[in-house]
Order: structure tokens, then sequence, then C-alpha cells
């Protein structure tokens, strides 16, 4: 759903407050991530995806449509570009700190796997060369949940 706005000064007001917005859920992610509370991210996801969805809409129809922004002083507008700056760069060190969460939750799965596997073995034997040899028997599959 687009932003109603009454003028290009009211639209960019409107946006403001919405790259503001957005931009403060994103910081409450890696807060919590920042804090080891991964699970506590879902609580602000609907909220999240629902201006991320107005905001990728109005950034396109400003590409669209200059005139949605025609005329507007020039202090807002630099207002919102600051906005839209801090708000790229929290995202930007989100999706790192987000991709270093999931290589340590794969490190963490990999090595409780090989810990499995290592226990499941069973215990070593002699062969038929006379050389010890691991216990063969099937390994069983991980499902590993990758949505963070």
């Amino acid at each position: 759903m687009p932003i109603a706005a009454a003028n290009p000064t009211d639209h960019v007001e409107q946006l403001i407050v919405l790259t503001e917005r957005l931009t403060g859920l994103i910081e409450q992610e890696a807060g919590l991530l920042a804090e080891r509370r991964p699970g506590e991210i879902t609580s602000l996801s609907d909220e999240r995806d629902r201006l991320a969805a107005i905001y990728a809409q109005e950034m396109r129809r400003l590409k669209e449509d200059r005139t949605l922004v025609a005329g507007v002083p020039a202090p807002l507008m630099t207002t919102l570009k600051a906005e839209t700056g801090r708000f790229q760069a929290a995202l930007k060190g989100h999706l790192a700190r987000l991709e270093g969460f999931k290589l340590t939750t794969e490190k963490v799965v990999q090595t409780v796997s090989k810990e499995v596997d290592a226990r499941r073995a069973g215990p070593t034997s002699y062969g038929s060369s006379a050389l010890v040899e691991a216990a063969r028997g099937p390994s069983s599959a991980i499902a590993v949940n990758t949505t963070v």
C-alpha cells in the first residue's frame, strides 16, 4: 500500500518517518543478535516485513516518478538522504551479523554431527589385514533449519 500524501513535502516527511522506524527495527534486531537472543527477532518480523515492503514500493515509485518529491525544501531532502544512509548502514551491519550468526550455527551443527557419527561408529576391531578398522555402519542424517 503506497503512502497517501497530500503533497510532495508530506510525502517526504512520511518517507522519513518510515525510514526511521525501519532503521529502528533493524537496530533492535541487531541488538537481539548481539545479546544472543535470536529467537526474539520473530516478534519484530511482521512489522519489519510490512514496513520493508512499503519502503521498497516507495523507492520504486520515486525512481519512476520524481514529481513525488518535486519542490520539497532542500533541508527536508537532506534529512531524507541522511536517514536513508543511516538505514543502509544499519542494514549492511545487520546482514554481516546475520551471516556471522549463520556461519557459527553451521559450524556448531557440523561439530555436533561429527560427534554423533563418532559415537555411533561403535568400537574398532582388527580387520583381515590385522589393522585396526572402525566399525562400519550407516550414519543417520541431521535435519537443520537454516532460517535465521
